[in-house]
């Protein structure tokens, strides 16, 4: 009966392996904690990851303040991004963070450690539900444009 409730199913030309409750990201490894959330970033197999990873290692180089990665992402590799990579909280410099209209339905703890953020713009993102308790270690943070509307409370 759970394969009529959850069946297995695998999104094509994505190179992400989707199973009933999982997410594969090697043999035999879950992707999901008991909890449900990632062990890790489950999209280190979509193609969409990778050029979000490049943009990510640029702007933490050059301690960019405002960073804006969707603009710069082909449509097809915005939608396959879920969550952001743990490597976001390399960007301390960074002041704001606009992630309009994403398709993220997670924020990964790691965002607490972007210590100069002052602005966070995750609105139209309607999959985004709630948001990690350790964004309130972005002591900073005093601007954000949330759509209440998706917000759990």
């Amino acid at each position: 009966m759970s394969s009529l409730l959850f069946p297995k199913r695998s999104t094509p030309g994505s190179g992400c392996r989707r199973t009933a409750a999982t997410l594969q990201l090697g043999p035999g490894e879950p992707a999901r904690r008991g909890d449900g959330f990632p062990r890790r970033d489950p999209g280190h197999q979509c193609s969409g990851l990778a050029p979000l990873l490049e943009l990510i290692e640029e702007a933490a180089a050059d301690r960019r303040e405002e960073f804006r990665p969707l603009p710069d992402l082909r449509p097809e590799e915005r939608r396959q991004i879920v969550t952001l990579p743990a490597s976001i909280g390399r960007l301390t410099a960074v002041r704001t963070l606009v992630l309009y209209g994403s398709n993220l339905v997670r924020i990964p703890p790691e965002i607490g450690d972007m210590t100069s953020l002052e602005e966070f713009s995750p609105y139209t993102s309607r999959r985004l539900h709630w948001f990690p308790y350790e964004i309130r270690r972005c002591a900073r943070l005093m601007n954000s444009t949330v759509n209440t509307r998706s917000i759990y409370l």
